[in-house]
Order: structure tokens, then sequence, then C-alpha cells
């Protein structure tokens, strides 16, 4: 709120962020994720108000399977959040905090990513399961029951479902629950 990143990049600066783009996308279809997520990295650096290459960027950070990939998605994707009042933007902030277990970020992020209409299965179980790892059963439930079944990876919400069904359930016959 009431932030207006004012960044001024030069035609250079322009360009090289354009050919940096092109190299990123040649890479990946050759598969070399490494040069990839660099040559998108240098590409932001270059010109760090493009929503595009930010989003970019933050996909191929999400692919990689280190932590401190995931840390910087998080990191790019909060400055997408600032920089573009695109929804689509918006989507790509909850993967970041997820793959970090960072719930309380995933909740916090929920007022952004819940403007698009509707919200993916993705972010769904994203809340979802940031609502179950912080405890609020009672909010996980209440999202289960009034979200269709379609709008989850179908499998988890059954998963979900018993478990609350076990931790909200105060009778006996949820013994078999342990």
């Amino acid at each position: 709120p009431g932030f207006t990143p004012v960044v001024q990049i030069s035609a250079l600066d322009f360009l090289q962020a354009s050919a940096l783009s092109r190299s990123a996308r040649e890479a990946e279809l050759r598969r070399d994720y490494e040069q990839a997520l660099q040559s998108w990295s240098v590409a932001l650096a270059n010109d760090p108000c493009d929503p595009a290459i930010a989003a970019h960027y933050i996909q191929a950070l999400l692919r990689s399977k280190k932590r401190a990939d995931a840390q910087r998605a998080l990191q790019v994707a909060g400055w997408l959040c600032r920089i573009s009042p695109n929804r689509a933007s918006h989507s790509l902030l909850m993967p970041a905090p997820d793959r970090n277990e960072l719930w309380d970020l995933v909740l916090d992020a929920t007022r952004f990513v819940l403007k698009s209409d509707p919200p993916s299965p993705t972010v769904n179980h994203s809340v979802l399961k940031a609502l179950f790892r912080t405890g609020q059963y009672r909010q996980a439930n209440k999202l289960l029951e009034r979200t269709p079944p379609s709008a989850f990876p179908s499998a988890h919400r059954a998963l979900y479902e018993e478990a609350l069904r076990c931790i909200l359930d105060p009778n006996p016959h949820t013994a078999r629950c342990t």
C-alpha cells in the first residue's frame, strides 16, 4: 500500500533484457534449466519492472529443486505483486511460500490470489494445506464445505476431509482415526 516503484532503465538494458529472455526460453527448450535460470535472473536485473520476465523467472525458480531458489521465488513474487496489478501475477505468489512451507505467508497471499475468479485447484490446495498446518481446522472445514469438489485435486480433498472428520468430530466412533 502506498508503494509506487519508479525505475528507469536505459535502452541498452531493455535490449539486453529482451535478448536474455530469448536466451532463457531457448535454454528451457533445450532443457538446460540452470542456464535458463541464470538468463532469467540477469534479464530481470536489466529490466526489474517487466512482469513477464519476473513471472518466467519465478516459474524457473520453482522448477529448481534448491531451497534457495524457492526462497528467491518468494522474494520475486512479492516484488511482482507490487509492480503489477495484473491478477495473473498474483497466482504466482502462492507456489513460492507453499514450497517453502511458510504457511502464514500462504494465508497472507490469499488476499491477492483469491481475487482471481475462480481460484485454481492448486491455489485451493495450498490454502487448505496452510489452514490445516497452522491448526485452523474449522476454517479448513469451511473452505471444503463452500468449495465444489472439482476445485481441489480429488485425492487431496478426500484425505483432508477424513483428517478433519477425525479432528473435529468428538463422537466415539472417531477412535478408528488413530
